[in-house]
């Protein structure tokens, strides 16, 4: 049988230094690199092909809310504009990646029927490098 990844380390970078972070429930990473079709006045009424994308990344972070002593303030990052790093390992011996350049875009705060509140931390990233 082969062996799949099921979990994720996560090491949070800011102002305030470097922490790995143990109260996140789920993270979703996404690799978006849009190309439009580049349409141009020609006979056959169709696109010539497609313009390059500038590639971003993102991160969803839900995260269990600990009002005593949150883990990082995810609020005053978005607030005041902070850039961060986010390093992650998948898997116990697998490959660790770095997303540089990450602003906070949003946090909400759902609350659910079972009583746990979440915040749900949206982030940006400019590039993505694997580790050596």
């Amino acid at each position: 049988m082969k062996p799949y990844a099921d979990i994720a380390i996560i090491d949070w970078t800011d102002d305030d230094g470097n922490r790995e972070l143990s109260d996140v429930r789920s993270v979703t990473f996404t690799n978006d690199d849009p190309s439009t079709p580049v349409k141009t006045m020609n006979r056959r009424r169709r696109a010539q092909g497609f313009t390059s994308g500038v590639a971003t990344y993102g991160v969803e972070l839900e995260v269990a809310l600990d009002s005593a002593s949150p883990e990082v303030d995810y609020e005053r990052c978005q607030r005041t504009k902070e850039i961060v790093q986010l390093s992650y390992t998948q898997g116990d011996d697998g490959k660790r990646f770095n997303l540089i350049d990450g602003r906070v875009e949003s946090v909400s705060t759902p609350f659910n029927a079972e009583g746990e509140s979440r915040q749900t931390v949206k982030v940006t990233f400019l590039d993505k490098l694997p580790e050596d």
